[in-house]
């Protein structure tokens, strides 16, 4: 996979974001980081947090990694703060 070069300062977010994402449990990796000028204030990934049966099948029910970042950071101040968010995995679907 090759990363697009954008800046030099999202070069060293996205590598974090790269190592971050493996966490994830899921086909499609996402990971997302928090950030405002230089400072990584927090990181997320999708994951899945409940499985439930719905008409005999197995439904997984996940949260987004934007949303886990947020709730991570655990504030309400995240006015004029960047997020970037990757995804690595297999995209399915038509």
């Amino acid at each position: 996979m090759d990363v697009v070069k954008c800046n030099i300062k999202f070069d060293g977010y996205i590598e974090y974001l790269r190592k971050i994402a493996d966490n994830s449990t899921l086909l499609n990796k996402h990971s997302a980081v928090l950030f405002k000028k230089d400072k990584i204030l927090s990181f997320g990934y999708n994951r899945c947090i409940r499985t439930q049966v719905i008409n005999d099948q197995n439904v997984k029910f996940s949260i987004h990694a934007e949303i886990d970042a947020i709730y991570k950071f655990n504030s309400k101040k995240i006015k004029y703060m960047d997020i970037l968010i990757i995804l690595i995995g297999i995209v399915t679907g038509k």
